[in-house]
């Protein structure tokens, strides 16, 4: 359809365009019919989704960006749209399709911008219409499970205005730019809590969103229940859990030598609980719940406290200290502490047990042992059958000796700002209860 000039009127408190009492008959279109408007002025354009009726209510989005005032000339063309098919798969060619998780009553109509797919989204109700959003359609997996996660654990759960809150402004920043990616711009508010804390929360006003994410997040969790994780999944179950960790779990050392390390998630939600329990399972941990106390918790082996570090569960916050004094305490222990020989084992492009026994100064016999262990664990393969058998590093120890190069990092940072090279008397630091700072000068996010 070609342009047409209108005149903006004054509505109230608010402007609009008259089309005319005889609209159907001008435009074709019905009313009540779901339209797209595009209104063009002095260079500038912009698009908005509606009812078809003889009047034309504009958004104050609008009217700020084309500057318009009453009695202005504006070219429009309208046209009907329909409301497009949601996918069948949450999933495309490796990035998470957010159509697939607007519900059918919100309008969603797709454009493309610098090359990339994007949706405009609004719904209208009995009092009138929610305001209209424009988001990516496929966004990166990881970064959406960690908003996703962050949500779950500290977010709002009510589909009126997106809210996240956290004393990390780590936590924020990481929230805001997800979004940013999304294609939707976030408030930073401070606010006293009832205790008279200085509290700090990321909202985005927008009910359409709302919905959207809260459908997002309980899609996500259920999927991750039910289907098994592939590559993709991984990424998507890591990156959630993660996060969820940092918001609504902790992680406990009890006081004994050798220690018993757990992991917890506290939520009220009893069904929320019974997710957590079944996707620990399915990432190799062992949980119970605990409905009295509305937790779920499971003790961590060595494998888990791994995995924890890698996907960096508790990152920026005193667990993760706790976490990197956790795996030291646990790799001290007799079955583990020869792990760290990989890490020299690296260096080698083979070796034998007769250089194990001058390393570590051991017996020949232990140093076969120890290989014949490693090789049914699947950490070596031996290359060579000649005596002494010669052997390599497998791509699983490979990972673990990278995995515990960078792990010892971060960990002499922690022990060396302690003063103290006594494990358990780090640990007993760590487990002191401290006072939460808030601080009164917040950085942007």
């Amino acid at each position: 359809m070609k342009y047409i000039t209108k005149r903006v009127l004054s509505m109230g408190n608010k402007k609009g365009i008259f089309l005319g009492m005889n609209f159907e008959e001008g435009f074709g279109i019905k009313k009540g019919d779901i339209i797209e408007i595009e209104l063009r002025r002095n260079g500038k354009k912009c698009f908005i989704i509606s009812k078809m009726n003889y009047n034309i209510v504009l958004r104050r989005l609008v009217e700020k960006k084309l500057e318009l005032n009453s009695n202005d000339k504006i070219q429009l063309r309208i046209r009907r749209i329909y409301n497009i098919d949601r996918p069948k798969e949450m999933l495309y060619d490796g990035f998470v399709d957010l159509l697939y998780f607007v519900p059918t009553d919100i309008i969603a109509k797709e454009f493309i911008t610098k090359d990339e797919k994007w949706l405009r989204l609004w719904q209208s109700h009995e009092r009138g219409s929610s305001r209209q959003i424009e988001v990516r359609r496929y966004i990166k997996i990881e970064p959406f499970g960690k908003m996703l996660g962050q949500l779950q654990a500290e977010g709002t759960k009510k589909p009126i205005n997106v809210e996240f809150c956290n004393t990390l402004m780590s936590e924020h920043k990481e929230f805001s730019s997800v979004l940013k990616l999304i294609g939707i711009d976030t408030i930073l508010v401070r606010y006293i809590s009832k205790n008279n804390y200085l509290l700090i929360k990321t909202m985005v006003r927008s009910s359409i969103l709302a919905t959207v994410l809260l459908n997002a997040m309980n899609e996500v969790r259920k999927i991750l229940v039910e289907k098994e994780f592939d590559k993709e999944l991984e990424i998507l179950v890591n990156a959630f859990f993660s996060k969820v960790l940092i918001g609504d779990g902790t992680i406990d050392i009890n006081r004994r030598k050798v220690p018993n390390v757990s992991i917890k998630i506290i939520d009220i939600n009893k069904k929320h609980l019974e997710d957590y329990k079944s996707i620990m399972v399915k990432l190799g941990f062992r949980p119970k719940i605990d409905f009295q106390h509305i937790l779920v918790k499971s003790s961590c082996s060595f494998g888990n406290l791994l995995y924890l570090y890698k996907i960096r569960a508790f990152e920026n916050s005193n667990n993760w200290n706790k976490l990197l004094v956790s795996i030291a305490m646990v790799l001290e222990s007799r079955r583990l502490i020869t792990n760290s020989r990989f890490i020299e084992l690296l260096k080698l492009e083979r070796f034998d047990s007769i250089y194990l026994k001058k390393k570590y100064n051991v017996l020949l016999r232990s140093a076969n042992d120890w290989l014949n262990n490693k090789e049914k664990g699947g950490y070596i393969k031996r290359v060579d059958n000649r005596s002494p058998v010669k052997y390599i590093l497998t791509p699983k120890a490979i990972e673990l000796a990278n995995t515990l190069i960078y792990w010892k990092r971060e960990f002499d940072i922690v022990k060396n700002g302690s003063h103290t090279n006594n494990l358990l008397d780090l640990r007993d630091s760590l487990m002191t209860k401290r006072s939460i700072y808030y601080p009164k000068r917040l950085a942007n996010a």
